[in-house]
């Protein structure tokens, strides 16, 4: 099954499985050292990072 990339738009969207969008993180990698595993990724591997960066984030961070 594909994943879709729904990103969270600040109205607390329920069913956001993301923070950014790949062109959000093509734009924060573009000023970064060491991105060859970010830049030489496909578009679906850029989005299961984003997906899988969000569940850390949620998992990991209390939000106050």
């Amino acid at each position: 099954m594909a994943l879709t990339l729904i990103v969270e738009d600040g109205t607390g969207l329920s069913t956001a499985n993301a923070y950014a969008t790949a062109s959000e993180g093509n734009t924060y990698h573009e000023t970064r050292l060491h991105v060859t595993d970010w830049t030489g990724a496909s578009a679906s591997n850029k989005e299961a990072a984003l997906v899988w960066a969000t569940r850390l984030l949620d998992d990991n961070v209390e939000y106050a």
